[in-house]
């Protein structure tokens, strides 16, 4: 069996990705430039029933643009396409059982020690970035995910130290600059897409 391809020492096996791609980054920046505007505006924050939901919102989109990269297809066919569809979904499932599980003890941890809500929200934020990082050091086109992911724990990091009027400020902030960061990785990697070599799967 051939080597997998490495760039920069990542494993790169996954279909390379496009300037389309690109605009989950600057949806992701116009998530975070919304929320940044909310904490500096008070008076454009929306009413108490719509919070929820926005804050759910906030929350599903970078998880689901980090379920996306778990679940890209391979441009190495090393196995039969049944082995390989079955232990993608084997990964996203324990990835996903892990977090959801991580979090929620978490969330029951922190309550019933009578921790701080900022304090509680942060590490939350913390921990779906951290998991984010992870993910996106598995595969070269997976990379572009840890823009999001550091934002993501750089406002985890922040919120504890604001008022809760002004929450939205480093969150969004964060979340911005994350977005715009993983746009930037994004713009480096592309012009490397055409030198990327396919391995073929070896002759039986």
């Amino acid at each position: 069996m051939k080597p997998i391809p490495t760039t920069f020492g990542i494993p790169d096996t996954l279909r390379p990705l496009s300037r389309r791609d690109l605009r989950s980054c600057y949806v992701f920046a116009c998530m975070g430039l919304f929320v940044l505007l909310l904490g500096l505006f008070p008076n454009l924050r929306p009413p108490p029933r719509a919070a929820l939901p926005l804050a759910i919102c906030f929350l599903a989109l970078p998880a689901w643009g980090c379920f996306r990269f778990l679940t890209g297809k391979s441009r190495v066919d090393v196995q039969k396409r049944e082995e390989r569809a079955s232990g993608t979904r084997m990964q996203v499932g324990l990835y996903t059982l892990v977090m959801v599980g991580v979090g929620i003890g978490f969330f029951l941890w922190a309550r019933h020690l009578r921790v701080a809500s900022p304090v509680i929200l942060g590490g939350l934020l913390l921990i779906e970035g951290l998991g984010g990082v992870i993910v996106s050091l598995t595969e070269w086109w997976r990379l572009s995910h840890l823009g999001v992911s550091l934002g993501l724990m750089a406002g985890g990091f922040l919120i504890p130290f604001v008022d809760t009027t002004s929450v939205a400020v480093p969150v969004g902030g964060a979340f911005l600059s994350g977005s715009l960061v993983s746009a930037a990785i994004l713009h480096w990697q592309l012009p490397r897409r055409n030198s990327v070599v396919t391995i073929e799967p070896p002759s039986v």
